[in-house]
């Protein structure tokens, strides 16, 4: 009994021993991860911008809020950031910071984009984020600077302008408006609209020039009104006071053309409104809707006065390349997919389709062996009407629910991917030399079909997919796409 006792004893202690080594290599290794996913100002693999924010006579502003919030590389430029619980290939999180007494302030950046791949940072882009003063949009800062800095911005004294919602020569209850306008503030929650007694929308932090507001009414989460546009000119440190009618939101109805079988598969359609040309401060009303089996689809509410541009994608078919709205639009050489284009008040359109091919990518290294589990990606561009360009269908949000959370819009939306061909050495799965190339490959920019992800997961699975598609023939190192 003694002996069976002091067994017992001795295994307790062992398994204690054990346990104690267990959890000292946990904690060990838990520290370590810890200390090389935040890097410290010290740490070799961060880099510095020293900031100074100055006004037009060049004295220095307090308070200037300087946030970052996407990085540059030789691979592309993006986002910047920790998402649903992911980290950044970087292996560090952008940090905000704010302006002393001086004007100064300092940006902390990582010196890989990619920590894995190697990747140098080339550009850091920052948001300078004030109630009374602007620079603009953001700031593409070119990293390392050429010099020890700082990196001076001049921001301007800013306007205001006060607007009274009216329906039917009524007033609206404040409560029930949201906007857009022309200001990085419009993305942010600290800039949100003012509500006066009086029965205006104040809004701040508008350049001098021409500016642009957008309201709605929204009531039980559906919008119905919209003001038109509100364009005014604005002077430095001035402001502005309108009452603004409102009008009821359009229904847009259509469907894809019969180019596609159904029932259709995985469908979406994605809609701006369309600027013009002209405009430096652009206001845009952005939405996107499933497609129906039957081929259908529904913009709920749309500017009755404002024309629509809008992409479509689904399984196996895309929308064709649209032309331009207008003369000045036009492009003799135009590198990019582009949205048809509907006039204001449309319904019952058809989105002309084409279908979608497979792709098959050759990864080959300088004596033309096969290369095995690379990483590919593809997704084509499309280019906005009068606007900037995104991956096709890659992202959108519905503008009720911009104006509703604001900058945090992206916790909802689609992702998906669908044509530009990026491959990515990864050595810790491939015994294949350094230094390799593509030698061999073939695409066709609208040959993937589309990858749908649910309405909440703003990160598709297709790049798993296509990833896994690869690695099952990484013996020949040739895989499908699409």
């Amino acid at each position: 009994m003694r002996k069976k006792t002091l067994l017992k004893g001795i295994l307790c202690k062992l398994c204690e021993s054990v346990m104690l080594v267990i959890v000292g290599m946990f904690l060990s290794a838990y520290t370590t991860i810890a200390q090389e996913s935040k890097p410290t100002e010290n740490s070799p693999s961060v880099g510095k911008i020293p900031i100074l924010v100055v006004d037009e006579q060049d004295k220095p502003i307090p308070g200037v809020k300087l946030v970052p919030w996407a990085l540059g590389s030789g691979q592309y430029h993006g986002v910047w950031g920790t998402f649903e619980g992911k980290p950044d290939v970087s292996g560090m999180d952008p940090i905000s910071e704010m302006t002393d007494q001086d004007g100064t302030a300092e940006i902390l950046y990582p010196i890989l984009r990619d920590a894995k791949e190697k990747v140098k940072t080339l550009s850091v882009s920052v948001r300078f984020e004030h109630l009374y003063y602007s620079c603009g949009d953001t700031k593409h800062i070119d990293v390392p600077l050429a010099d020890d800095g700082p990196y001076k911005v001049v921001m301007t004294a800013t306007a205001s302008i006060d607007l009274k919602p009216m329906i039917d020569g009524q007033a609206v209850p404040l409560d029930e408006i949201y906007a857009f306008w022309s200001n990085p503030r419009s993305w942010s929650v600290e800039g949100a609209p003012e509500k006066l007694a009086s029965g205006h929308l104040r809004i701040l932090g508008f350049l001098p020039g021409d500016n642009r507001v957008l309201l709605a009414r929204m009531v039980d989460d559906r919008i119905t009104h919209f003001t038109d546009v509100v364009v005014f000119n604005a002077t430095a440190g001035g402001h502005e006071e309108q009452n603004v009618p409102l009008t009821p939101a359009h229904r847009v109805v259509g469907k894809l053309s019969d180019d596609v079988p159904r029932p259709v598969r995985q469908g979406r359609v994605v809609a701006r409104t369309i600027p013009d040309l002209s405009d430096v401060n652009k206001v845009m009303w952005t939405d996107w809707a499933e497609v129906s089996a039957d081929g259908s689809f529904v913009l709920e509410a749309w500017p009755a006065t404002e024309s629509i541009q809008l992409i479509a994608l689904c399984d196996g078919y895309i929308a064709t390349s649209g032309d331009a709205p207008t003369e000045d639009l036009k492009l003799p050489k135009d590198p990019y997919y582009r949205p048809h284009s509907f006039p204001a008040g449309s319904t019952d359109i058809v989105v002309p389709m084409k279908p979608l091919s497979p792709v098959t990518v050759t990864i080959t290294d300088e004596t033309n062996t096969p290369i095995k589990d690379m990483f590919v990606a593809a997704a084509p561009n499309v280019g906005w009407w009068a606007y900037g360009s995104q991956i096709y269908a890659d992202f959108s949000a519905k503008g009720k629910d911009i104006l509703k959370k604001r900058n945090q819009v992206f916790l909802k939306g689609i992702r998906t991917r669908a044509a530009r061909l990026r491959c990515s050495y990864r050595p810790e799965l491939s015994t294949s030399p350094r230094g390799m190339t593509i030698t061999n490959y073939q695409f066709l920019w609208e040959a993937v079909t589309s990858r749908f992800a649910c309405e909440k997961e703003i990160r598709s699975t297709s790049s798993y997919v296509l990833k896994q598609l690869v690695q099952n023939n990484s013996e020949t190192g040739t895989g499908w796409l699409g």
